[in-house]
């Protein structure tokens, strides 16, 4: 990596490229971050404790640099620009009311599968979805929590039994359960398990997913009358 400034004083820097790349940032996509006086030890291959010329000839070099930044996320944060082969991102930010009915659906139920938090009280239940909107949809939502709680209690059928005042997130779910589940087999569990933040298997992804649907829905209080876990396998196997 050769730099010169012509300008007075006029000055020339030399060095081996990996020996100045101090991180990586991103305009439309991500690239190294230079700095000719980075010292030794500093650089972003350091931090990821791969050799710039082990990194370069991997598949996918760009998930060992995503791995290291989302080792350093805190709570509520997210990386904005993954590398995903067989994703392509939109270019055009949409708000939520533009959507149509059907796309509404099925951004919701993808929601549902990825994000069980929702389903909890926590004060922060919707904040991981938030971003997920923005980054991997293109969907910006002023009113996220409306999207699924709005509308209060209902009655469901599930098997010849009704069970009563259900909140409307659940009925939402199990109205759409048949997408869910289709979503849940179309989704890896490498994927799955970055979503839940709990490592699963092709073969218990389902189980899994019900289970923290069903720990998530023991924090609500009026849904202590509800047995969520035994709702939802019914309506799913």
């Amino acid at each position: 990596m050769l730099f010169g400034k012509l300008g007075k004083p006029i000055e020339f820097r030399c060095r081996a490229y990996e020996e100045c790349l101090s991180e990586v940032v991103v305009t439309h996509s991500p690239r190294y971050l230079i700095d000719m006086n980075l010292e030794k030890g500093k650089t972003i291959f350091d931090k990821i404790n791969t050799p710039y010329d082990v990194l370069r000839q991997k598949k996918n070099p760009i998930k060992s640099i995503t791995d290291y930044y989302k080792s350093k996320l805190k709570a509520g944060q997210d990386l904005w620009w993954i590398q995903d082969t067989e994703r392509a991102s939109n270019l055009v930010i949409n708000i939520w009311n533009n959507l149509s009915s059907l796309e509404k659906q099925e951004v919701r139920n993808k929601a549902m599968v990825y994000f069980p938090e929702v389903f909890s009280n926590r004060g922060d239940k919707f904040s991981r979805l938030a971003i997920w909107l923005v980054t991997r949809e293109a969907v910006v939502c002023p009113n996220i929590r409306d999207v699924f709680t709005a509308g209060g209690k209902d009655d469901y059928l599930i098997k010849d039994k009704v069970y009563k005042n259900i909140p409307r997130i659940f009925i939402k779910l199990f109205e759409n359960s048949g997408s869910v589940l289709e979503i849940l087999m179309n989704t890896s569990a490498l994927e799955l398990s970055e979503y839940w933040n709990t490592k699963t298997t092709e073969k218990t992804k389902i189980m899994d997913w019900i289970n923290l649907v069903s720990a998530n829905s023991k924090t609500i209080q009026n849904t202590k009358h509800l047995d969520i876990k035994k709702m939802l396998t019914e309506l799913i196997f």
